[in-house]
């Protein structure tokens, strides 16, 4: 066997052998090609969130939008733009556990709310591919404000069916960068009320 024919059958058979691998990692639109890390290996870390945009339109019809720049937070309504001063982290463990942190800065006073729970990926929902959305349950959520130097907070938890659930598109996931996407709508008698956006986390 001469050295290029064994140098081609090489490379065949590893193509064969990795192929299905490669092309089970990409799940999201804009996943990378492949990946040496396993999905759940990719979300696992302490991730911030640097950009978003999105629009939301209310039952009365009133739409409004909203950028994020961190940690420029800058919404759009009824003509009226207003800005805030927000960081939003979010931390995974492999085992499923996730915790996320809101910190909003203004005069002087800080508010945080650190919400904690389970993440999974789903099975698939209609014709989305298995693991290509990611879902949060929220367990417990705390708030807390300090101004001056003194602070105040409280703790809610849930259980079961009363749990909040966020569900996520996972546009891409790959290494040091997440993008979710979102979009819901729902209809109240003749007004249908409406939301979507897109977060970009990175490491």
């Amino acid at each position: 066997m001469n050295k290029k024919f064994r140098n081609a059958l090489t490379f065949a058979v590893a193509a064969v052998i990795m192929g299905p691998m490669f092309s089970g990692c990409k799940k999201g639109d804009n996943d990378p090609f492949f990946s040496f890390r396993s999905r759940a290996g990719r979300v696992e870390g302490k991730w911030a969130v640097s950009k978003g945009s999105g629009t939301s339109v209310d039952n009365n019809q009133k739409t409004t939008t909203w950028t994020y720049a961190n940690p420029v937070y800058t919404k759009v309504k009824d003509g009226n733009t207003s800005t805030d001063s927000i960081t939003y982290t979010y931390e995974f463990t492999k085992d499923g556990k996730f915790t996320f942190t809101e910190i909003q800065t203004e005069n002087g006073t800080t508010s945080t709310s650190t919400v904690t729970g389970t993440w999974n990926f789903t099975d698939g929902v209609g014709d989305k591919p298995n693991k290509s959305q990611i879902i949060l349950t929220t367990g417990t959520v705390t708030w807390t404000m300090t101004y001056n130097g003194s602070s105040s907070s409280y703790t809610s938890s849930y259980t079961g069916s009363n749990a909040p659930v966020q569900v996520y598109d996972l546009d891409k996931l790959a290494n040091t960068e997440m993008v979710w996407k979102w979009s819901d709508s729902s209809t109240t008698g003749s007004n249908t009320s409406s939301d979507s956006g897109e977060w970009t986390l990175t490491q």
